[in-house]
């Protein structure tokens, strides 16, 4: 076993209207190990019947010039694949990475059923073969980690686009998770963590691969007529990793020892999962700062805590400590924060 069985909301990315509904939101168990045929690490009680990807679910990150940034880069690495071509982006979202890919021009429909806006183009439903759609580049941001059994997902992608085509896969990289022990970034909805190696041998054919974000995310792009089925020859490491808070334990102990309110600054995966890790280790966790306005003045899930916006954070506080949960946005949050009496720290 790799992770030991913690409980986690099944949804962080779903904020509720009153804190006694996130307080009684739905919740589940990680246990994490390798998966026997493939090697991928996987949540062994996942429960998709759990998980309702509906309009009140939220994972939008495109507030954030620091995010805006990468969704760029990711359009130039996807830029000599798409041109001339027909474009499918398989779990769209809100639709902000589309829209960026269809001002630079790209032919392009998305499906996802989460979407809520108008665009004709966009489905809101699953991807499959019913939808009679076939593009010569599939998609899959942040995606393929939500789905169990993900390399007979690729197989199923793939004949429902007649076995054609080049996919981009994007997800976040599990080696980097280790390396900085940031076990707050495993959470319910993504069944599957990935390594680089994972793809290589789900794909016989990769044109491109590498980490980017500061090494959080990692893409491959790779040809969706050479898709190896499982099982695959592969190193068995989960029962030699060891998996240490011993990070957190620190932080959580000079936190208690603290006289200022202290703050986490981001309400997606990371921020949720952290302050219920900290609550959990003694830790009083005063509320969640987020610049989505879609979850200002709503709850987390499970732990209830207040989402404030920026402007309503200054209104309330003098001292403070506040807690990064993810550093590529650290120089933007000090920025916002500039001039107030503030102590930061990553976690």
């Amino acid at each position: 076993m790799f992770y030991p069985k913690i409980k986690v909301p099944v949804l962080q990315n779903r904020a509720f209207n009153t804190r006694e509904e996130a307080i009684g939101s739905d919740f589940g168990y990680l246990q994490i190990e390798q998966d026997p045929q493939t090697g991928i690490f996987e949540n062994r009680l996942f429960d998709g019947d759990k998980l309702i990807y509906d309009q009140n679910y939220d994972n939008e990150q495109a507030n954030s010039p620091a995010f805006e940034a990468h969704l760029d880069q990711v359009a130039e690495i996807l830029k000599p694949f798409m041109a001339g071509k027909k474009v499918i982006e398989v779990g769209c979202g809100k639709g902000h990475f589309f829209r960026k890919l269809s001002d630079r021009g790209a032919d392009i429909v998305g499906c996802d059923p989460t979407y809520q806006g108008d665009d004709p183009r966009i489905i809101r439903e699953f991807f499959s073969p019913e939808l009679g759609q076939t593009g010569d580049v599939i998609i899959l941001r942040h995606v393929l980690e939500h789905i169990q059994h993900p390399a007979d997902f690729i197989r199923y992608i793939a004949q429902a686009n007649g076995n054609k085509g080049v996919i981009y896969i994007e997800v976040p990289d599990l080696s980097w998770i280790i390396a900085n022990q940031v076990y707050f970034d495993l959470f319910y909805e993504h069944v599957n963590y990935f390594r680089p190696e994972d793809f290589r041998r789900i794909f016989g054919r990769i044109y491109a691969q590498g980490v980017f974000f500061n090494g959080q995310y990692q893409y491959v792009v790779a040809d969706l007529s050479a898709v190896n089925p499982p099982p695959y020859d592969f190193e068995k490491v989960d029962d030699r990793l060891q998996v240490s808070f011993q990070k957190l334990d620190q932080i959580s102990d000079r936190l208690k020892k603290t006289a200022r309110p202290v703050y986490i600054w981001g309400a997606a995966s990371k921020g949720v999962i952290s302050s219920l890790h900290l609550l959990d280790r003694g830790v009083k966790i005063e509320g969640l700062i987020d610049i989505n306005p879609r979850k200002q003045g709503k709850y987390a899930a499970m732990t209830g805590l207040p989402i404030l916006s920026p402007a309503a954070f200054k209104a309330r506080t003098g001292q403070a400590v506040v807690l990064i949960a993810n550093p590529n946005y650290e120089s933007e949050i000090r920025a916002e924060l500039k001039g107030m009496d503030v102590d930061f720290e990553n976690l």
